[in-house]
């Protein structure tokens, strides 16, 4: 399976004074025939995480989501699964020194608080279990409002609406839902855009 990736870096200027250089490169991964539910959900995680921030860098207004003193604020969303989302904001920290050049933080909240509004808006957000649909469809409307990425690894997202996902046949790709895209008003730069798969 091959794996597309696209790097940001802050040095190259693009529109809206982002600075983005998309580095498309192919690296091999060996991904089991058959897996059961849990562990294909564990894979695509894995795969998506370094991608996730790269996606959140090519965000056109990217750099008007940063916090005070240019900081990116990256959050794992969780209902149940406080531990889960807290693990994987350490595989995070540990894998990731900077996005596009900026200094970062990373946060587990939980859904209640962030749409209550006692969490700060973040940069992006990624879903750190898969929601029930009611509590899916709060979340998007809170992102779509915010004009944030909702980056979702699990199969079926980005399809019922989160902003970003992957997509896993024979490459890895990053994958788009057009249509949240334009209601949130976010514009993925163009050369990604058209590298990516995309839901209409």
């Amino acid at each position: 399976m091959d794996l597309v990736l696209f790097y940001s870096s802050r040095n190259c200027p693009l529109k809206s004074a982002v600075g983005l250089l998309v580095l498309v490169f192919v690296c091999g991964l060996l991904v089991p025939a058959a897996v059961s539910a849990n562990e294909a959900a564990d894979r695509r995680i894995q795969i998506s995480l370094p991608i996730f921030p790269r996606i959140v860098a090519v965000d056109l207004g990217f750099q008007k989501k940063l916090l005070p003193k240019d900081k990116v604020l990256l959050i794992f969303l969780y209902e149940t699964d406080k531990a889960n989302a807290m693990k994987l904001v350490e595989l995070l920290k540990d894998k990731l020194s900077n996005v596009a050049g900026f200094k970062f933080t990373a946060r587990a909240v939980s859904v209640r608080d962030q749409l209550a509004g006692t969490a700060a808006v973040p940069t992006a957000m990624y879903l750190a279990e898969h929601f029930a649909e009611q509590t899916f469809m709060s979340v998007l409307e809170y992102s779509v409002t915010q004009h944030r990425i909702l980056f979702s690894p699990f199969a079926g997202d980005v399809e019922r609406g989160a902003t970003a996902g992957i997509s896993i046949t024979s490459r890895v790709k990053p994958f788009f839902n057009i249509k949240t895209l334009k209601r949130a008003d976010i514009t993925i730069n163009p050369v990604l855009l058209k590298l990516s798969k995309r839901h209409e």
